[in-house]
């Protein structure tokens, strides 16, 4: 039984932020998802309860865009967060 929980608890890594604990998944050769990866990179901008709608935009707009919208919220936003999901849905509506 032992070696079940440790197992488990190597394909989970979990990061605190101020929001609940979110676990990330690893896949079976340690890799991490993209989306997992550049959610935690901008998740002081997201809302927990969105993370869904978050992933779905990080895989359709991909990572570097992404990333750049962050980095203009982050930079020009008196209300980052409020900004950075305005920037990705006006970028997810250019590109469909």
């Amino acid at each position: 039984m032992q070696n079940s929980t440790s197992s488990l608890t190597d394909l989970l890594q979990t990061k605190t932020t101020k929001y609940p604990t979110i676990a990330i998944n690893k896949t079976k050769n340690n890799c991490y998802r993209t989306t997992d990866l550049v959610f935690v990179e901008v998740q002081d901008l997201t809302c927990p309860a969105y993370r869904a709608w978050y992933c779905k935009m990080i895989h359709r707009l991909g990572r570097d865009k992404i990333l750049r919208l962050a980095s203009i919220a982050r930079q020009d936003g008196n209300d980052p967060a409020r900004l950075f999901s305005y920037l990705i849905k006006n970028a997810a509506k250019g590109s469909a």
